[in-house]
């Protein structure tokens, strides 16, 4: 278990759909070494999935992405990036809903020719839903 903030693990990537999995199972490592559950977990494997699945999306072909993944002894929170050309990143009715139902909260920007989005959990979720 995890007693302080840690540094953070970043993964670089080629922003593809084949490299989601590899995020995901990273995380739910980290959340395993928190205080989460078997269903936290499995929340917080969902959220990395649509998350990066939203920054491959949005991400200019052939560029890498960056997944930072950080905890403070509570709460895990992961930032995903990558290159776009594109001024908005779209996020579905069906994603933002998920999200909302397996994070604490989450944000998704383009700025600055970087598609982000970032995510918080911890264990309990008492703020799930606020998006």
């Amino acid at each position: 278990m995890f007693a302080t903030r840690q540094a953070p693990v970043t993964l670089t990537t080629p922003a593809h759909p084949s490299f989601v999995r590899v995020a995901r199972l990273v995380c739910a490592s980290l959340a395993a070494d928190l205080d989460f559950d078997v269903d936290e977990i499995q929340d917080v494997s969902i959220a990395v999935d649509e998350i990066v699945n939203v920054v491959v999306q949005t991400a200019d072909p052939g560029s890498e992405m960056q997944i930072s993944m950080s905890t403070d002894g509570q709460v895990i929170e992961v930032d995903a990036q990558a290159p776009t050309t594109k001024l908005v990143a779209e996020l579905d009715p069906l994603s933002e809903q998920v999200l909302a139902a397996v994070t604490d909260s989450f944000e998704v920007f383009v700025a600055d020719g970087i598609v982000a989005v970032r995510m918080r959990s911890a264990p309990g979720g008492a703020d799930r839903g606020s998006g």
